[in-house]
């Protein structure tokens, strides 16, 4: 019952701050730590913004991805802007995890620019298949 719970309410704290409250009183600074410490020990994002246009809100520069296990579909139909993917791929990269597949839908990177490198690195270097819309 206790795991449960944990669960539920590390989803209900995901939700809020992906939502844009704030879910304690120091505000916004308080929400980037959360973020941080929420994310490192999520598994399975599979499908967390499947045909989800809030998600074009989101700044994935303070997630920590390093004990993902599964994020397909992470961003499947759901666009997000340029800076914001290009953001979510070097995550990635920093990630240190390998060999997943991740579908970004219609979103784009900055081909000459930390994205692009990132996104390289995740296919040619640590077995990553990434579904997006290309580079630019």
């Amino acid at each position: 019952i206790n795991i449960m719970t944990n669960m539920i309410n590390i989803m209900i704290n995901m939700i809020n701050i992906v939502k844009g409250k704030r879910s304690t009183k120091s505000g916004n600074k308080r929400n980037v730590k959360n973020i941080r410490a929420i994310t490192k020990n999520v598994t399975n994002m599979r499908r967390m913004f499947y045909w989800t246009p809030d998600a074009t809100k989101l700044n994935f520069s303070n997630w920590d991805f390093s004990s993902v296990t599964d994020i397909k579909d992470f961003l499947r139909y759901t666009t997000i802007s340029r800076d914001k993917y290009d953001n979510l791929l070097v995550r990635l990269d920093a990630s240190g995890v390998t060999g997943l597949n991740i579908h970004a839908y219609n979103s784009k990177y900055t081909s000459a620019g930390a994205g692009g490198a990132a996104r390289s690195n995740l296919k040619n270097n640590k077995g990553w298949t990434i579904t997006d819309g290309g580079g630019v």
